[in-house]
């Protein structure tokens, strides 16, 4: 049975090229949600492959995710939308626009007498451990208040730095000739990797 948990977050979007949009946020947190919940700070440790669907529905996968980083007390993500797909472009509109804020986990606790705690004078129940399954771009979170902070494509990042659209794919296209040996194009693909993960 996989159970749900939503938290409001912060995103952070970037277009970077044609087909892929990225974007940060906080998947979970501590805080009790509003079904009385509160998952514990590394519950979800170790996380393996995790999907990103749109609302929870299966047959909406949106991409997936690069990285997950237990921070305190949230766990913070790195995710893709593939834009190749039509409901991860949709939601990747939405997002821009600011329609879109929240995430929300789907898990299961394969162990619940022993991972699940019930405290009855609170009368919230405390995930020790779980299995990430799944992570959801959801409309409303059960705990609102996050917004996005910033949306920018991957050309006004380079705009910015005085870099055109035009030079750069001057650029790349002479990477991919035969004039270019592989340790320059491996270094400068490199670089340009690393430009667009800090964008």
């Amino acid at each position: 049975m996989i159970t749900r948990a939503d938290f409001g977050c912060e995103f952070e979007c970037r277009d970077e090229g044609d087909d892929v949009a990225a974007f940060t946020g906080i998947a979970s947190t501590n805080r009790e949600d509003a079904y009385g919940t509160v998952i514990e700070p590394g519950a979800f440790e170790p996380i393996g492959h995790v999907v990103l669907l749109r609302d929870h529905n299966k047959s909406w996968v949106l991409g997936g995710f690069r990285s997950f980083e237990q921070h305190g007390n949230e766990l913070l993500v790195e995710g893709e939308l593939n834009l190749g797909v039509e409901k991860a472009r949709e939601t990747y509109a939405l997002m821009k626009r600011g329609h879109l804020t929240g995430l929300s986990v789907g898990f299961n606790v394969p162990d619940p007498e022993r991972d699940i705690v019930h405290d009855q004078k609170s009368r919230r129940r405390h995930i020790r451990k779980a299995v990430l399954r799944e992570c959801s771009i959801v409309a409303f979170p059960a705990t609102p208040g996050a917004a996005i902070t910033s949306v920018r494509s991957v050309d006004e990042w380079l705009s910015a730095h005085g870099v055109e659209r035009e030079e750069l794919d001057e650029l790349m296209g002479i990477l991919k000739g035969d004039e270019a040996s592989a340790q320059v194009r491996g270094a400068v693909e490199g670089l340009l990797a690393e430009l667009k993960r800090r964008t």
